[in-house]
């Protein structure tokens, strides 16, 4: 998936068969990735299910972050996915963009409605956001008592049938970001990476542990 206009590109692909490869590799495949996009530069994160926020800076990969921002023309950011859904948001006038990682622990720790306080804070008015492909509904199992847990902003993301349990991950973002964007402002993917075999799944494909890369640029 790969969308661009005079302002932004904005893509989701299947990136690489392993994870944990070291840093050096790692920043080589985000070289050669932005070589591919025509991006002069990137900035990348190492996601840890938590909800800090960094400002990117131009080659760097930053450490036990989950959200990226950033004012900078032609500085990529990047962020590996498998099943956790990714966050774009961005502002319709200013340059001001922010990339998030929302598995269950960011979206408990609100990482989408902070990232949208965050760029408010920067000076952002007049935003948009798009959520991408992640794990759908029904194909993520939670346990009895997930909600009490994860205290949603909408309720109704915890879904009791059958006996089992499962969890909304797109429908608790879009409430998060809902608190300061209008709905007409929010797209969101119709892919499961559960479901969709052009993408990798942690829970479908745990013997390979694929990634998806998530990406976003201002022009």
């Amino acid at each position: 998936m790969r969308k661009s206009n005079d302002r932004l590109i904005l893509g989701y692909d299947r990136f690489k068969a392993t994870v944990g490869v070291s840093a050096a590799v790692f920043g080589r495949e985000l070289e050669e990735k932005s070589r591919e996009l025509g991006a002069p530069d990137f900035s990348s994160m190492i996601q840890v299910h938590g909800n800090r926020i960094a400002q990117a800076m131009p080659g760097v990969i930053h450490p036990e972050t989950d959200a990226l921002v950033s004012d900078r023309k032609g500085l990529m950011l990047y962020g590996c996915f498998a099943d956790c859904l990714p966050i774009y948001v961005w502002d319709e006038d200013k340059d001001l963009i922010g990339l998030a990682h929302a598995g269950w622990k960011g979206t408990a720790g609100r990482i989408a409605q902070l990232l949208v306080e965050h760029l408010i804070e920067l000076g952002a008015s007049e935003l948009s956001a798009f959520i991408g492909p992640g794990i759908c509904a029904k194909h993520y199992q939670v346990s009895a008592g997930f909600d009490q847990l994860l205290k949603p902003v909408e309720p109704s993301a915890y879904i009791s049938a059958d006996e089992s349990f499962y969890f909304d991950l797109f429908a608790e973002n879009r409430a998060q970001l809902e608190q300061y964007l209008p709905a007409e402002r929010i797209a969101q993917s119709d892919s499961c990476t559960f479901s969709d075999p052009a993408y990798y799944s942690y829970r479908r494909d745990q013997q390979t542990r694929g990634r998806n890369l998530a990406y976003l640029m201002l022009k």
